[in-house]
Order: C-alpha cells, then sequence, then structure tokens
C-alpha cells in the first residue's frame, strides 16, 4: 500500500453482520471485470479488476488459508494466481469488513496509477458498463 491511513478517516463505516443484503449482493452480481469505474465527480478511475462477493456470516475472516482447505477450485486458482492476501490493505479491521460486506478492486488508469479497494455501499450503481461511485477516489482504500 503505498499511503498509509493514519490521521486518515476509515473509509469504510463500521458494519455489522447484517449489512449485506440481498441488493448489495445484486449490486456486485450486476458488476463484470473490466467494466469503467467513476467517482462522484465523473473523473475515470479503471477498470474493474475483480469482484469479491461479501460473506457477512463468516466466522473469521483468515487472511491465508491453506491450498487444501475447502476453498474450492475458483479460491484455489485464484490463489495461485496470486490473489492471496486480497484486498491487500494494512488495516486489519478494515480488511474484514470489506470481505463481510463484498467489494470491487479497480486497476488504476495509467502507468502510474493505484489500484483501488471499493466497497459495496461506496457504489452508487451500475449503467451500461460503467460503475458510478458515490465518492470520490480521494475517499477510497488505494494500494
Amino acid at each position: 500500500m503505498t499511503g498509509n491511513n493514519t490521521g486518515f478517516n476509515d473509509p469504510l463505516p463500521s458494519m455489522s453482520n447484517d449489512n449485506t443484503t440481498a441488493s448489495s449482493s445484486e449490486l456486485l452480481g450486476s458488476i463484470r471485470e473490466g467494466m469503467m469505474v467513476v467517482d462522484s465527480n465523473n473523473d475515470e478511475l479503471g477498470k474493474v479488476a475483480s469482484v469479491v462477493m461479501g460473506d457477512p456470516d463468516a466466522a473469521t475472516v483468515d487472511a491465508s488459508p491453506d491450498l487444501d482447505d475447502n476453498i474450492g477450485i475458483v479460491g484455489n486458482v485464484a490463489e495461485a494466481l496470486g490473489a492471496e492476501g486480497e484486498p491487500n490493505v494494512e488495516n486489519a479491521s478494515l480488511r474484514e469488513r470489506l470481505l463481510r460486506s463484498g467489494y470491487i478492486k479497480v486497476d488504476g488508469k495509467g502507468w502510474f496509477s493505484s489500484d483501488r479497494y471499493v466497497g459495496v455501499h461506496q457504489i452508487a450503481g451500475v449503467a451500461s458498463d460503467i460503475v458510478q461511485l458515490n465518492t470520490t477516489k480521494n475517499e477510497l482504500v488505494s494500494t
């Protein structure tokens, strides 16, 4: 992570286990890799690199499951391709909330742009091939 959240408001508010609703799942389900992402100022941030559905009922959030655990073939392939440890954020409670609520990872626009994580609650909507956020790029967690 290039930035430090010291003195920076946590971009995700505290969430209880019941905040991932069917509408959140439907919203994330309508997003595909490669869609353009724009912030609340209509500034293009980049393209969706991955979509992660939340699991509000998870008893624990393990940052590094073993390949032999019951994570399925998709989890095994993702780990083999280097997805282990996603979301790659330093703050453990923020990471847990992203995993519980669901998020998208945005591949930053341009060579020197940072990737960003967008919590499901930061997504205003999806139209055509564009994901519109309800927040600015400066309020997102970047890597």
